[in-house]
């Protein structure tokens, strides 16, 4: 008989970290077989070689370790395979390996973009990668691939990955990460978030029904903002501001019902000034 050399097989542990996890052995067959039709040989697997040789006492293809690494032992032959013809046949072996558990991926939350020159309407570029570092949490990007995918399925599938640039089609709008070990089979954790371009509110209204109680100004990362009246007056202005304007002056008082101005600066000294109609 021939020997035929292949790779090991690697999973990666559950919470338990007890190195101990369950295999598709069939999974080994596209590795042992090459490019032979799978449709004309049988490969059956081993604990020791002494049965691998004579073809006795074959493990089923669902297969738990009870080592960690556990040595298989894979046996190829023809399905016209005979009696006669016993001695025709390959053999290979490789280890089955728990390494480390499961990746924890760590979801971004949100990725808002805000004042780029190329925004245009709901609509705009997003550099998915940008958010890498955030997703694996410390992990290497050595050691770790990240794809992102717009549904859950297609994250668990691994199938339709989008680019890493990419074109939002709503706003805002749910990705799927999927962040997978380079060296085990099926090693994933998925994490989803937000991707949006943020709009200053034309209005609110904090009435406590916890729908747009307060200004909202999320992605500007407001470094001052103040408020006027429409007769100029100062009416509220605070710095590192956290979105909890409430339509209450400075004093604490409850303003009327109306329009208001506002001049915010925000990020690196930038400056933006609009208006806002507060309503309760």
């Amino acid at each position: 008989y021939d020997w035929i050399f292949i790779s090991g097989f690697f999973s990666c542990d559950d919470e338990s970290l007890d190195g101990i996890e369950n295999f598709d052995l069939t999974f080994q067959n596209q590795y042992i077989l090459g490019d032979q039709d799978p449709s004309e040989y049988i490969v059956t697997y081993y604990l020791d070689i002494e049965d691998a040789e004579s073809g006795l006492n074959s493990l089923g293809t669902d297969f738990t370790n009870s080592i960690n690494p556990q040595q298989i032992f894979a046996r190829v032959e023809h399905i016209s395979s005979s009696v006669v013809t016993a001695s025709c046949y390959s053999l290979t072996t490789f280890n089955l390996e728990v390494s480390g558990a499961i990746p924890n991926a760590i979801s971004p939350g949100e990725f808002v973009l805000c004042d780029s020159n190329n925004i245009s309407g709901d609509h705009q570029t997003f550099d998915l990668s940008s958010q890498n570092e955030i997703i694996l949490n410390g992990l290497s990007e050595d050691d770790y691939d990240i794809n992102f995918y717009l549904t859950e399925q297609d994250a668990l599938l691994s199938v339709n990955s989008l680019e890493s640039m990419y074109d939002n089609i709503s706003n805002p709008q749910t990705i799927f990460a999927r962040v997978e070990d380079k060296n085990t089979f099926e090693c994933f954790d998925i994490v989803s978030f937000d991707i949006s371009i943020c709009k200053i509110p034309e209005g609110f209204s904090p009435n406590n029904d916890g729908y747009n109680d307060t200004f909202e100004l999320k992605g500007y990362n407001v470094n001052s903002i103040k408020i006027f009246n429409r007769y100029g007056k100062l009416v509220f202005s605070t710095n590192n501001y956290n979105d909890n304007w409430k339509g209450e002056g400075n004093n604490g008082e409850k303003l009327p019902v109306g329009t208001y101005f506002y001049y915010i600066m925000y990020d690196e000294n930038k400056e933006k000034t609009g208006w806002v109609y507060l309503n309760y």
